[in-house]
């Protein structure tokens, strides 16, 4: 069998252009600015890791901030880490407000997509007003959400819309209720979309793109097929399958070996999230057919090819594409307490201490970057989001 790359499914952007041109365009004036920045941003990083990077550590602008507001949640989805280090539960949470406001008043100039995501982060009581300071600073906003709260929040939520919305879906009705581990919660996000495509349809705009996410794991990826017909029904514009990321305790216990001193990993807040029985083989024919199938867009991420989707499942401490990570130099993670992190727990400083700017590249910072400059990725990057992302 072909050991090709999986594309992003011309068949579903035909599609997709077929069920509504006005909105391709519309979506393209939103994103064609921010692919262009970004694209624009990624040329300087071999200058920035290789040479700045064993210097100084020094960065440009980052090109996407993330935001958590919250780390509580309404759902305990069994792979998630932030469930199996106790996070949902309130700790380490305090809602910021006016930080979060002073934060996007401070990196509008440069021009950051901002992501929001949590936790939950419908849950945060003033989401509405941070998309609006968003929107009037002119930032492209991306939003993650498990879509309980959407029916609710719809109508607060479209008064300042995200450029993009990504709603968590992992399979049908009970399928997804035991992977979310509450009941009810495939209803919630049906109802919840349906709101949110009338409060659109009535003010005429296509905006938020609608993204299904839906993780792949042991315990659904022979339901795949299925997601296609559940993402077309939930009205998504598009579906994307991720592939499970890991957080093994291995890579921990190499991480703190060698780097211990200086970036310790603590066992219990970090949460380990393995999956098991997945058939590569098998998952790698179904994700073929669904490439080759697919009437909507459909993407899968990371892509991988079949020698490499083996290696991600059966040999997860083992690095793929190895290469010096760019996430350091692009992004950074803000939690709720304002700690500034970009790399799982790993605090650089606190934004209610100190400007972005000043921890941007401050001294511990730029500490991590000079790290990954000299001696590549940790061994905590070899199955996490950030360390593919070149989005």
């Amino acid at each position: 069998m072909s050991s090709a790359k999986l594309t992003n499914a011309p068949r579903g952007l035909v599609t997709w252009y077929k069920k509504s041109p006005k909105m391709v365009q519309t979506q393209a004036e939103n994103f064609l600015p921010w692919y262009f920045r970004n694209h624009f941003r990624k040329l300087s990083l071999p200058y920035e890791q290789k040479i700045r990077g064993p210097r100084d550590g020094v960065a440009f602008n980052p090109r996407f901030i993330t935001i958590k507001p919250t780390f509580r949640c309404n759902l305990r989805c069994s792979f998630c880490r932030y469930v199996a280090n106790g996070q949902v539960f309130g700790k380490a949470d305090y809602f910021l407000d006016d930080e979060w406001f002073d934060l996007i008043d401070e990196v509008a100039p440069a021009k950051p997509y901002i992501s929001i995501t949590g936790g939950e982060p419908l849950l945060y009581p003033r989401i509405g007003e941070l998309l609006q300071h968003c929107k009037d600073r002119g930032l492209h906003v991306h939003m993650v959400t498990n879509g309980t709260l959407l029916e609710r929040k719809a109508e607060e939520l479209m008064k300042a819309p995200p450029a993009s919305l990504q709603i968590s879906v992992d399979g049908r009705g009970e399928k997804h209720d035991a992977l979310r581990m509450v009941s009810g919660t495939f209803e919630k996000v049906v109802k919840g979309l349906k709101k949110l495509n009338e409060v659109k349809a009535e003010m005429n705009t296509h905006q938020p793109l609608v993204a299904i996410n839906s993780v792949i794991s042991g315990e659904n990826y022979r339901n795949m097929p299925e997601m296609v017909e559940v993402a077309q029904e939930l009205g998504a514009d598009l579906l994307n399958f991720q592939h499970f990321w890991f957080t093994t305790e291995s890579m921990l216990d190499d991480h703190n070996n060698q780097w211990g001193d200086c970036f310790y990993m603590d066992k219990e807040e970090t949460g380990f999230t393995e999956t098991t029985g997945i058939d590569t083989a098998e998952l790698w024919k179904i994700m073929s057919d669904i490439e080759a199938t697919s009437p909507m867009m459909t993407t899968f991420y990371p892509k991988l090819d079949q020698t490499e989707l083996d290696t991600y499942y059966n040999r997860p401490t083992e690095a793929i594409r190895p290469r010096i990570p760019g996430c350091a130099w692009l992004q950074t993670a803000i939690f709720p307490n304002g700690d500034v992190s970009p790399c799982f727990n790993h605090v650089v400083g606190n934004i209610r201490e100190q400007s972005f700017e000043e921890i941007w590249n401050g001294e511990k910072f730029r500490a991590h970057r000079m790290r990954l400059s000299e001696h590549g990725g940790y061994s905590m990057c070899a199955r996490c989001c950030a360390y593919f992302r070149y989005d």
